[in-house]
């Protein structure tokens, strides 16, 4: 391993040992052009378990995605909060990156991981920094496809990733992922949204469906019935 090979990210300047929560405040302390850190690979998972946020995305002059100039480093949150699929466990999504031959150099636990539903985050590094936001895109959007349980929300350039105080599993700091292996399985990301068989079904979660949900709401199956069988 090449201990000397360093990684660029934003590292915030205070660290957390509970989730904080004031994260409009954390944003501009952590994205600006002061906190842009080039750290060894084999330091990088110490920064987080101390946790200490970080923002893999190097953004210049602002905090939005549209600042965004490079990123090697790109991160991948398994929530388990999708009731449609069995609970992924780390050792399950480790198979995963098995199978398709992509492997992330470690994984975290979150602030939030408990026993009966874990989450977690896996860490990939690629062999060289991407430049390109398209190019970029497609990476995250693979990296996410992967697992059933990732969080789809996770993916947009200007993703903050806080620390932790669960716990790193090292894996192999030598894993590396190429932009051709990335093309190989390539696949558009689609947002996974299923209305009718989440627990918290509600009229909020239409917000973004509202023409499905006037039909539904003011269908009338008696007259339906009725107009039917009319001769």
């Amino acid at each position: 391993m090449n201990n000397e090979e360093l990684v660029k990210l934003h590292i915030d300047t205070v660290k957390y040992q509970t989730k904080p929560k004031e994260f409009n405040i954390i944003k501009p302390r952590l994205q600006n052009n002061g906190t842009v850190q080039e750290v060894k690979i084999n330091e990088l998972y110490n920064i987080i378990a101390n946790g200490y946020a970080i923002s893999p995305g190097i953004l210049i002059d602002g905090m939005s995605a549209s600042n965004w100039k490079e990123q090697r480093l790109f991160l991948v949150d398994i929530d388990n909060d999708d009731d449609n699929h069995p609970i992924l466990h780390l050792s399950d999504a480790l198979k995963i990156c098995e199978c398709n031959k992509i492997m992330p150099i470690f994984a975290y636990f979150t602030f939030s991981y408990t026993y009966e539903k874990p989450k977690y985050r896996l860490v990939f590094l690629m062999d060289k920094p991407i430049t390109d936001y398209e190019v970029r895109g497609k990476v995250i959007s693979t990296l996410v496809n992967m697992f059933s349980q990732s969080d789809r929300s996770c993916i947009n350039a200007d993703r903050i990733f806080l620390g932790t105080n669960k716990g790193i599993k090292l894996y192999n700091l030598d894993s590396r992922i190429t932009v051709e292996q990335i093309m190989k399985i390539y696949k558009p990301l689609k947002k996974q949204v299923n209305y009718f068989n989440r627990k918290d079904y509600t009229r909020n979660n239409l917000r973004d469906n509202q023409q499905l949900y006037e039909l539904e709401k003011n269908f009338d199956l008696l007259s339906y019935m009725m107009k039917d069988n009319e001769v």
